[in-house]
């Protein structure tokens, strides 16, 4: 069976459609470091170790964001569907911390970052194992993120991005992990729709991830995770132009 595989932007060589993991080394762009006490990552294992010692920084961004920008991989005409996928490791003082973590898309993975849409969770009530499952689609700038009601033994969020005619955003969906059970079983969805423009051309395309506290509780919240990214693509062999 033939592999699926995406046309690079520009006609150059193809790329797999495969996960691929968010790395500290292969980040672009610092977009905000408020609150950011240290960042780290092990390369063998992929775990980020993200320190936030500043709380009531609700709004994506404007705790502590990096951007991944992807404009040699992948343009806007040919993407239909993205996702992102996060796992919770571990982490200290996050029990009612309500720190969050979000990965997302963007038409500016630059210091702009106008609008986005991503998913992801945060922290809540006193129970380490509590997280609510949140979705953002929008204007980073302006909105917070959507939250659920507090999920009970979760270990990760997964979720997809749509982008329709027009290069427009139309939904982020969000579904939560159980960390029981062989195999995992989803215990929650969330969804946020809504026609967004992508007013960004495909030389600032990309993914960011984005941490921060809701509250402004006493000592510094560290949160481990893993975080991976999909992107589809058109490709020639099997969407033809109509050309006959």
């Amino acid at each position: 069976m033939a592999r699926f595989r995406l046309p690079a932007a520009g006609g150059g060589s193809s790329t797999d459609m495969a996960w691929q993991r968010f790395n500290l080394a292969d980040v672009t762009t610092e977009i905000s470091n408020t609150g950011l006490n240290a960042v780290s990552q092990d390369t063998s294992t992929g775990i980020w170790t993200v320190s936030i010692d500043t709380g009531d920084t609700k709004k994506l961004g404007s705790g502590a964001a990096w951007a991944f920008n992807l404009s040699t991989l992948w343009a806007w005409d040919d993407l239909q569907w993205a996702a992102v996928a996060i796992e919770k490791c571990g982490g200290s003082n996050i029990a009612s911390s309500e720190m969050y973590l979000f990965a997302g898309i963007c038409p500016q993975a630059n210091a702009t970052f106008s609008t986005s849409s991503a998913v992801g969770f945060m922290q809540d009530g006193s129970n380490v194992d509590n997280i609510d499952v949140g979705v953002f689609h929008g204007y980073a700038a302006s909105a917070n993120p959507s939250y659920s009601a507090a999920q009970a033994g979760l270990k990760g969020v997964f979720g997809g991005f749509h982008v329709g005619p027009g290069n427009k955003m139309l939904n982020a969906t969000a579904s939560s992990v159980s960390a029981f059970g062989d195999p995992s079983t989803w215990l929650y969805t969330k969804r946020a729709t809504g026609t967004v423009a992508i007013t960004g051309d495909d030389s600032d395309f990309g993914f960011f991830l984005a941490a921060g506290r809701n509250n402004s509780s006493a000592g510094t919240s560290t949160l481990e995770f893993r975080a991976h990214y999909l992107v589809s693509g058109k490709n020639a062999d099997f969407f033809p132009d109509n050309d006959g």
